[in-house]
């Protein structure tokens, strides 16, 4: 933790530094602000994936979407628009990972339309947050069991981000692990969602935390079993060089992210919870 207060102060720093000329120009530039105009906006959500996992967001936005207006759009109005300032987006789209050459995973991404060329900052476009679903060639089929979390996850984050700049800045990556705290709270991991057999030490039990098969792990989440959170990775499933794994823990019954991390797969470091994420969350559960 006391690694993680130079980085927060460093971001309250830029926070300043942006509001203090722009205060003075009568103009503000931090994403908090820019952020301030999102429940007024329309929120476009852009149908462009497989006839099912189309239905199952169209399901999803409509039982639970509640910070904006929001309406459905297609891929090809998405790309006529999305540089004209007025509205959000949210888009489910394939993306490198890391830094390999073609695209890995699949990303829900919420976007502010407009030009970054913008001179006005209250209409320049930029990216918002991008929460990892799935691997794009061979999507596994539990991001349809994590939907709703997903589409929770990214309202909540907006929340704080209309409010904080740290947050704004940080995105997902700064989501703290003190959730973990709780030792009534059930920490269960997929055993396909770990790097290897190897990592996994059973004196973690003594702290909450269970190995389980991927169906009872995912039956328990979409039964939003109370004071469990359960494990989910997205990677590519074919990893080239420069992919990027990403790791994280969901409550099941708030869709509340606990854990957010990440890691280059490589030679030794394949995808999955490391044994330093399992150290790491066992420490925050003394």
């Amino acid at each position: 933790m006391k690694r993680f207060i130079p980085f927060i102060a460093a971001l309250f720093c830029l926070a300043a530094l942006f509001e203090a000329p722009c205060a003075a120009q009568g103009t503000v530039t931090t994403r908090k602000v820019r952020l301030s105009d999102f429940p007024e906006k329309t929120t476009r959500v852009v149908l462009s994936g497989s006839e099912l996992f189309n239905n199952a967001l169209k399901e999803q936005i409509s039982a639970s979407w509640r910070l904006s207006p929001y309406e459905f759009c297609t891929f090809e109005e998405y790309e006529k628009g999305k540089e004209v300032p007025g509205c959000y987006y949210l888009v489910a789209a394939s993306a490198a990972s890391g830094r390999e050459a073609d695209p890995g995973i699949i990303v829900l991404c919420l976007e502010k339309s407009g030009s970054k060329g913008d001179e006005d900052p209250m209409k320049t476009g930029f990216e918002v947050v991008n929460l990892p679903c799935a691997a794009s060639d061979s999507p596994s089929g539990r991001e349809f069991a994590f939907l709703p979390a997903f589409i929770t996850i990214i309202q909540r984050y907006v929340e704080e981000a209309m409010t904080s700049d740290v947050v704004s800045y940080a995105g997902l990556s700064g989501n703290p692990t003190l959730l973990l705290k709780d030792k009534d709270l059930k920490v269960v991991f997929s055993e396909d969602d770990l790097a290897s057999p190897k990592v996994w030490d059973p004196s973690y039990e003594d702290k909450n935390m269970v190995l389980m098969d991927e169906d009872e792990a995912d039956e328990l989440f979409t039964q939003a079993a109370e004071n469990t959170v359960v494990s989910y990775v997205v990677a590519p499933s074919k990893p080239e060089k420069g992919a990027v794994c990403y790791k994280m823990l969901i409550r099941a019954d708030t869709y509340e992210l606990c854990y957010f991390g990440k890691h280059n797969i490589r030679g030794g470091f394949p995808a999955g919870f490391a044994v330093k994420d399992l150290k790491a969350i066992s420490l925050t559960r003394k």
